[in-house]
């Protein structure tokens, strides 16, 4: 026991100490403040699970530890590129990192990469090969308690996921007062506190309802609902043409012929409006999209902007099919 204790103080230590390199960093951060026990609570979690699958409390901590490095480590890295911290809609990303790795290597950098790695193959093979575990389990008897913790974790995690808890754990969310500007919150919350809560409030309405109320009637005399209380009425037909390819690379160099898109500036010549246009996000195609097609600045979305989609997707149907129609 004095050595899982001893393993698990120092787990929490050095994540707190981890903690506070995270990007941004808008004020000073002391190590032990009072969102301190919350920001470690996650990987204790983490480290009694491999524990009790394990029973190696030295193997624990440096998987926690190494787990933890490296959502710093690819937070820091988003941040110095996009000036955005980390968020929990970034994990539906690894798929892409995976199969396009040269995409990310190049930002994150090779060298954290392979030391992240490394001390993780060599970690757990000097775990398994050198650390004995606390008691040896040769009976299935044995697993009985390690059995009884995982059931119990994951009942816990299906009931505050889309469980009866949902609502109350959403509830005390909410009292720790994040403002759904991201980076306040990281600096306020910490990295990890706030991937958890923008998971939850996410997938939750917003306290304001997102469009009022208006009978079906009015919908036949032409009225469009408000989106998020935005009233917009019919304009003219817009044909938009998504080219990612495509860019004006005459905003690269000076010495690049000025004639080199005479077609393009002749289209945007007979245009009503033509120029760049200030989207909320860089980096993201789904949320350029979004803000392209609908015109609602981030204010309108609350939470749901680092996912506009799945709100879009939570609203009445003939709110949707009204809203895409003025489009």
């Amino acid at each position: 026991m004095i050595m899982v204790a001893a393993a698990l103080a120092v787990t929490i230590l050095l994540i707190l100490c981890m903690e506070n390199l995270a990007q941004p960093r808008l004020r000073r951060r002391p190590i032990l403040r009072r969102i301190s026990l919350l920001s470690a609570m996650p990987f204790v979690v983490f480290f009694i699970t491999l524990l009790m699958v394990s029973y190696r409390p030295i193997f624990s901590a440096t998987a926690t530890l190494i787990t933890f490095s490296g959502i710093v480590i690819a937070n820091n890295a988003k941040y110095a590129i996009l000036r955005e911290p980390l968020v929990f809609s970034d994990f539906r990303l690894v798929r892409e990192a995976i199969n396009h790795p040269a995409l990310y290597v190049r930002f994150i950098g090779l060298w954290k990469i392979l030391g992240v790695t490394a001390a993780a193959i060599l970690s757990v093979a000097g775990a398994v090969m050198l650390e004995p575990p606390l008691d040896v389990r040769n009976h299935p008897d044995d697993f009985l308690p390690a059995i009884i913790y995982l059931a119990t974790v994951l009942g816990l995690l299906y009931a505050i996921i889309r469980g009866p808890l949902r609502s109350t754990f959403v509830a005390l969310l909410r009292k720790f007062g994040p403002t759904a500007n991201v980076t306040e919150d990281v600096d306020k919350l910490s990295l990890v506190v706030c991937l958890i809560f923008y998971f939850f409030l996410a997938g939750e309405p917003d306290r304001a309802p997102a469009t009022p109320a208006v009978p079906s009637r009015k919908l036949a005399q032409g009225t469009r609902p408000a989106f998020h209380g935005f009233l917009k009425e019919r304009g003219p037909d817009i044909v938009a043409v998504q080219a990612e390819s495509f860019f004006d690379a005459r905003r690269l160099d000076q010495g690049i012929p000025r004639d080199l898109l005479g077609e393009f500036d002749r289209c945007a010549a007979e245009a009503a409006y033509s120029g760049r246009l200030t989207v909320p996000a860089r980096g993201y195609t789904m949320r350029t999209e979004f803000a392209f097609l609908s015109g609602l600045p981030n204010a309108a979305l609350g939470y749901h902007r680092f996912n506009p989609y799945l709100q879009l997707c939570k609203q009445p149907i003939w709110t949707v099919a009204q809203m895409l129609r003025g489009l």
